[in-house]
């Protein structure tokens, strides 16, 4: 899976491939980004960018089976990721309203299940999720507080927050774990 930008048209939208660069196909309209594929490899997750906000969706592989998760108002932001057992999916809203607080919150692929793990109230303090530990116990994160940056980590019901970066100038973007050690 991968975002497709048409100079022509100034839009994005995903698309599916095979290895060799063949079969290449459109699975998604235009307005769509930020793929990630479920860990069985038969859902996708992404965003839509409309003017009314950016939306959280699922769909097939092949982009049948389109589901809303979150509306546009939520503007969920861009970075999402799957859980490694599937059941949920991590994300943040309010990606580009700046005056309200930006919070991570996850959601089962289903639709169902909403539950927030940061509370953030100020529009100063803003969580961009990042992705799930390959063992599913952790998420990263980057935490904006009034205008530094920090890469953090929460466990998966909202708890045991705990610094990676401490706060600083140094912004990290588009977040993720790399694999699970091999022992």
């Amino acid at each position: 899976m991968f975002v497709r930008f048409d100079d022509a048209t100034f839009e994005e939208a995903i698309w599916s491939m095979d290895l060799t660069g063949g079969d290449r196909h459109e699975i998604t309209t235009a307005g769509n980004v930020g793929p990630q594929v479920s860990p069985d490899g038969r859902k996708l997750s992404f965003v839509r960018d409309t003017d009314a906000g950016k939306s959280l969706w699922t769909a097939n592989v092949d982009g049948s089976g389109l589901l809303q998760l979150m509306p546009p108002a939520f503007d969920t932001a861009t970075k999402q990721d799957w859980a490694p057992d599937g059941t949920r999916i991590v994300f943040s809203d309010n990606a580009n309203k700046l005056d309200q607080p930006a919070n991570i919150a996850t959601i089962r692929p289903d639709g169902t299940g909403l539950r927030y793990l940061t509370d953030f109230r100020s529009a100063d303090l803003r969580a961009y999720a990042g992705g799930y530990s390959p063992d599913g116990n952790w998420i990263v994160f980057r935490l904006e507080d009034h205008g530094s940056f920090g890469l953090y980590r929460i466990r998966p019901d909202g708890g045991a927050i705990h610094p990676i970066l401490r706060l600083s100038s140094f912004k990290p973007r588009f977040i993720d774990w790399g694999p699970r050690p091999t022992p």
